[in-house]
């Protein structure tokens, strides 16, 4: 299935900006980046784990989550032995010339592992209320399916669009028949994401997204929606640099859930 066209995983361009940012940041607190103390995976999630003890993960799509087919195919685990004691500020580098979904599964794990060490939930405003943004008027989309949040949301709304690149039959039957013959609710495949995208006014999607780079597509054809938000354990890059590409909302396994401005809650309890 081809989910979207311009996506170029060939360069990590996107998540150097990141390191940029995030590697200003430890220079202004005065700290150092400090080692990595391993790189790891298993059969959904890359690691990093900082010798200070912080661990963060990010998704490689395995499982019944193989949807770009079995990408460890030729991986060898030994290649993450490469990293273990090394400084975090050589290692980054290294990674972040790496090519493909794998590849930038175990970069985002170690940004986001250095991105968590450094957060400062002092500086955010947690959110935890659902309503005020989710109106019966509205029109949600969330990119990535979540069975909870589709019974949650399912006749509460105007019009709901869940679009996943798994099989629309595995995915539906773990609904409710109540949930599946909504009439308000659609679910399709990624190559509508322009279309519904455009025409949303709460958009969640998953940091999954990071990894396989469609966010910034999904960030520019929703750029009409009043809410952008991003979550689940992937989504733990540094906060400035994801508000700074017009997202609004993150809720990270890594991070508290926080946005700028007013306060709200996590918009899908799957994440």
């Amino acid at each position: 299935m081809k989910a979207f066209s311009t996506v170029n995983l060939q360069n990590n361009d996107d998540l150097a900006a990141a390191f940029r940012l995030l590697t200003e940041q430890y220079r202004k607190k005065g700290i150092p980046l400090g080692k990595i103390h391993s790189v790891y995976k298993d059969e959904k999630w890359c690691y990093t784990r900082l010798e200070n003890g912080t661990e963060c993960k990010a998704f490689c799509f395995g499982g019944d989550h193989s949807v770009y087919g079995d990408l460890t195919r030729d991986f060898d685990p030994k290649w993450c032995d490469h990293f273990s004691g090394r400084e975090a500020a050589s290692v980054l580098p290294e990674l972040l010339e790496t090519k493909g979904i794998l590849g930038r599964a175990f970069l985002l794990s170690a940004l986001n592992a250095l991105s968590a060490a450094i957060y400062d939930p002092e500086e955010y405003r947690p959110y935890d209320r659902f309503d005020d943004y989710v109106k019966p008027d509205s029109t949600v989309t969330l990119i990535g399916f979540g069975p909870q949040s589709v019974e949650r949301l399912c006749g509460t709304v105007k019009k709901l669009y869940v679009s996943d690149m798994r099989d629309r039959e595995v995915l539906l039957a773990q609904l409710s028949p109540q949930a599946r013959s909504c009439p308000s609710f659609e679910l399709c495949g990624p190559e509508r994401n322009e279309e519904i995208l455009k025409e949303s006014d709460v958009v969640s999607f998953t940091g999954c997204t990071i990894v396989n780079k469609t966010y910034l597509e999904i960030l520019q054809w929703s750029r009409n929606a009043g809410v952008r938000a991003v979550g689940g354990p992937s989504a733990g890059l540094l906060p400035e640099y994801l508000f700074s590409l017009g997202i609004t909302h993150i809720s990270s396994g890594s991070l508290l859930p926080f946005s700028r401005g007013e306060a709200y809650q996590i918009l899908s309890p799957d994440f």
